[in-house]
């Protein structure tokens, strides 16, 4: 599923510095959560160049109506 507006279109497709990730962990920041799309891209990208783990953080989390629990 795409992020909103196209989001991942800024997600990247290639890494050039595959050695440097080679059995790393890497922490992925990320400023708004909101599908989790560029996020699973990204994190697919690392993890094919070589990333042993990758950890996602955000700032802020987009939630719905129909996802919150009170």
């Amino acid at each position: 599923r795409d992020g909103p507006r196209g989001a991942t279109a800024n997600a990247p497709r290639t890494v050039h510095h595959k050695a440097e990730l080679k059995g790393r962990t890497v922490v992925l920041v990320d400023d708004v959560y909101t599908t989790g799309a560029t996020s699973r891209a990204c994190a697919k990208v690392l993890r094919r160049a070589g990333a042993a783990e990758v950890h996602v953080r955000c700032w802020a989390r987009v939630v719905r109506g129909d996802t919150l629990d009170v």
